[in-house]
């Protein structure tokens, strides 16, 4: 009899446990968007693009927050009064289910559904007839069969990517960004491990990741890993310090790939210096 009670209150816990964990992580979807001052004179804010519409009395934002070594926040988009007295992104927050591709010739804001990996649930349902901060919205019905939408989202603004040493970031950049900043690291640099933190908004599933650090089209090292696109990528010290050790001082590419990036990407250059 004792052990049938104490298997039943085990299972009772477990379901406490799971509903706490459920309603953490809606608290924590919650939170997200408001912890952050959704305005344009937020120091955390990284504005991906914007745009004017057509007549010039509205503009649009797509932007994110800077978490420091957590990477950056999901995105939002906002349509606000083109004034420069006016910089509250909040009241034209764009409700989560919809993205804007741009606008028409007639200054209306075109909105596109789609499902980001953290919208489980979308409640919102928007028309024609809808407005925002007095802009007309027109919702596109243009479907995109799997393929097609997942490449355009790759080469949308919202793939970015932030390289840390430790927890001090080194350069962070985008897809829309030509330039490839360098990092150096100095061998008296006292530090674990290099990250890269390599951010899809639309997936976070584990999947198998590659860095290769390239130089004269020669692979000089290469860094496998197996985790949810989100997780930071080590770099491991020991290994680079024996890429110091044979080729010092020397730029080598940082190229990043997964199932998703096949075909790799260069996120930025890498310098082993002996100082």
């Amino acid at each position: 009899m004792r052990k049938w009670i104490l298997i039943i209150i085990g299972i009772i816990l477990i379901g406490i446990i799971g509903v706490g964990i459920k309603i953490n992580s809606d608290f924590n979807d919650l939170t997200e968007a408001y912890n952050s001052e959704h305005t344009l004179n937020e120091p955390n804010l990284n504005i991906l693009s914007d745009s004017k519409s057509p007549n010039e009395k509205y503009k649009y934002y797509e932007y994110q927050f800077d978490k420091g070594a957590l990477g950056y926040s999901k995105v939002f988009w906002s349509v606000i009064e083109n004034d420069e007295s006016i910089n509250d992104l909040k009241s034209g927050l764009i409700p989560s289910g919809y993205k804007i591709i741009g606008w028409n010739d007639d200054s209306e804001l075109i909105l596109q559904k789609w499902k980001p990996y953290y919208e489980s649930n979308t409640t919102y349902e928007l028309n024609n007839k809808t407005e925002f901060n007095g802009v007309k919205i027109h919702i596109s019905n243009t479907k995109l069969n799997s393929k097609k939408e997942y490449l355009g989202i790759v080469a949308d603004t919202i793939t970015n990517w932030q390289l840390y040493k430790d927890s001090e970031i080194l350069f962070a950049s985008n897809m829309v960004d030509s330039n490839r900043f360098t990092a150096e690291i100095k061998k008296s640099d006292k530090y674990k491990n290099l990250y890269l933190n390599f951010f899809y908004d639309f997936n976070n599933e584990i999947m198998k990741r590659e860095i290769k650090l390239v130089s004269d089209n020669k692979t000089l090292a290469t860094f496998e890993n197996e985790n949810r696109s989100h997780s930071p990528f080590p770099m491991e010290k020991y290994i680079l310090d024996r890429i110091r050790m044979v080729n010092p001082n020397k730029e080598m590419e940082i190229v990043y790939s997964d199932p998703i990036m096949k075909n790799g990407i260069i996120v930025g250059l890498l310098k082993l210096t002996n100082e």
